[in-house]
């Protein structure tokens, strides 16, 4: 085997590994949305209060778009993806099990957070890899990042649904 063999083989290896952390992102991303309804009732705010707790949490996107780039820069963008993802999944059942708005608002605050640099992470592991085959494959990895989010939401919803038939 060529060296620019072994060099492809190794670029379609890590541009599945990407692709299945772009899929598992927006898996993960997507359980929370077809949960909002109960969490919600959970917690027992109104609409509008939801929409402030949400906002809240979103600032953490923010912050963590101030440091994403610094971060990657010291750590490398594949650490930062993997333990990115380690935190982000960590935040999961707080926000599934929140009993009030504070604790909802950090359980958001601690996903988006993490979930920022996640997205750098993997963005930054596409561009090098498609600047290396010399073809695009953002869009590729990007379609699995919404294969994921369909894929998380129907999951979450057939949970949800079995959930409720076991109830009744």
């Amino acid at each position: 085997m060529s060296a620019a063999e072994v060099a492809d083989a190794v670029d379609r290896r890590a541009l599945r590994s990407v692709a299945v952390q772009f899929f598992a992102n927006g898996t993960v991303y997507a359980t929370v949305i077809p949960r909002l309804p109960d969490i919600r009732e959970r917690v027992d705010i109104s609409i509008g209060a939801l929409g402030l707790v949400l906002t809240l949490g979103s600032v953490a996107s923010l912050i963590g778009s101030l440091l994403a780039g610094g971060v990657i820069a010291r750590f490398g963008s594949r650490k930062v993806m993997i333990y990115g993802t380690a935190c982000s999944i960590a935040f999961l059942p707080l926000i599934g099990f929140s009993t009030g708005p504070v604790l909802l608002v950090a359980a958001l605050f601690g996903l988006l957070f993490f979930d920022v640099f996640i997205d750098v992470a993997m963005n930054v592991q596409g561009s090098a890899l498609s600047a290396r085959r010399h073809t695009p494959v953002m869009n590729r990895l990007h379609g699995f990042w919404s294969l994921g989010t369909v894929t998380g939401g129907v999951v979450t919803v057939l949970v949800s649904l079995l959930r409720r038939m076991d109830r009744q």
